[in-house]
């Protein structure tokens, strides 16, 4: 299957943590030293255990399509989220999908661009919608405590 890679203007774009800064030079050159762990949790549609068992979804069709034209060997780790990130800051694997970037995360991480959007949407009944003064993503944080990916 071929995937196209999507994109848009205004929308909400993930990153995807795809390798560790170090890794970068060896895909470029068509060279994978090592098998490149990569850390993952459910979240369908864009990764999943499929019904063999194995990841499937969107990201992993793609990144696994990326690896393979480079000639790269993955192993996939199904853990938390909250460990998979901890992991890439440690060293402990290569990649995570669907990472948001942050300037906490590019300390540790780097990002290609975003290959999938994403619109977010608030809904409220017409007689609260006053209480919900959001015209955009950013004006969430002052309602509440807001994190993604």
């Amino acid at each position: 299957m071929r995937l196209p890679v999507a994109g848009g203007d205004g929308a909400v774009y993930r990153g995807f943590a795809l390798l560790a800064c170090w890794a970068l030079p060896a895909v470029a050159d068509g060279i994978c030293g090592k098998t490149i762990q990569v850390g993952w949790e459910e979240r369908p549609p864009y990764h999943y255990q499929g019904r063999d068992g194995r990841p499937a979804g969107y990201s992993v069709e793609l990144l696994n399509q990326a690896a393979a034209r480079v000639g790269c060997r993955l192993a996939y780790r199904r853990i938390p989220w909250s460990r998979t990130l901890q992991a890439l800051e440690l060293g402990k694997v290569d990649a995570a999908m669907q990472a948001l970037k942050t300037p906490e995360r590019e300390a540790y991480a780097c990002f290609v661009p975003g290959y999938s959007s994403s619109l977010v949407r608030l809904w409220a009944r017409g007689d609260r919608a006053a209480h919900w003064p959001v015209a955009q993503q950013q004006d969430l944080g002052k309602l509440g405590v807001v994190r993604l990916g």
